[in-house]
Order: structure tokens, then sequence, then C-alpha cells
């Protein structure tokens, strides 16, 4: 019983000290540039240095609901984007505004840290309500069994 205990808390100190550990990679973005989308025969694009791109969705750069769904707009002409590549994208991805590098890379960030520590603390719990027990259990019939 004493080793699943200090097994628990080794793995409990390795998990709130490792912590960056559990946090994605930077995306690392390369900014092509802020405009404004132009529209030209039906066709809605944003030029940077005499390139046209032709974005068919925006990030708003927020992310809506418990479960963090990235929104989305339609481009539209006049509106400002900031287009970037990194990593992660290959092909330019647009964000509705002027947005800096250290606003996209806080929003593709990703800690895992809580999910881990929850994670051990199921686990842990499973260990002291079913191990633990049956262990415990196996040792008191093993007395009785002496004792008889």
């Amino acid at each position: 019983m004493k080793k699943l205990v200090f097994a628990l808390i080794a793995a409990l100190s390795v998990a709130l000290t490792g912590c960056s550990s559990f946090e994605s990679d930077p995306i690392e973005p390369n900014i092509i540039g802020t405009t404004f989308l132009q529209e030209e025969k039906g066709l809605i694009f944003a030029e940077f240095d005499s390139v046209r791109y032709a974005p068919t969705i925006i990030y708003i750069g927020k992310k809506v609901g418990r479960d963090g769904i990235e929104a989305k707009i339609e481009p539209i002409a006049g509106m400002q984007v900031t287009a970037f590549t990194s990593n992660m994208h290959q092909k330019p991805v647009f964000f509705a505004g002027q947005v800096t590098a250290d606003q996209i890379e806080k929003y593709y960030h990703r800690d895992f840290t809580a999910l881990i520590i929850l994670a051990i603390i199921i686990i842990g719990l499973m260990l002291m309500c079913i191990i633990i027990p049956a262990v415990n259990g196996k040792r008191t019939a093993k007395v009785a069994d002496v004792h008889d």
C-alpha cells in the first residue's frame, strides 16, 4: 500500500513540475501582411506585394462556446484582414482585423495540464477505491485462515 501511495505522489509531482511539457508547441506565425479585401469580377481577394490571395474563410480570432469552436466568417469586400503562414499552416490563413504574431500564437496555444492532472486524480481515486481495498481484503482473509 505504501508503494502505491508513493507511486501516486511521484506521478502527481512529475505532472505538476513538468507542466510546460503538456502545452502545445508554438506555431511561429509569419505574418504576410494586413490589408483590406478587394473585389474584382466577383472574386474577393487580398493583395500583398502584387500577389493575390483568395480567402474562403476568415477567423475572427475568438473561440466560441464550451468546446472552443473556432468562429469564422465569410469574406466581404472592404473587410480588414491579416494573413499569415506558420509551421502549422503552409497556405495563408486569414484573421479579421489587424492582429500581431503574439495574438495569433495565443489563439492557437493549447494547455493540457489540467486534463493530465484530472487523469492522475481519477487514476489515484481508482487505486484507492478498488485496488487498495482488494489488497487489504486478501491480507485480512489470510490472517483469518491462520487463526482458525
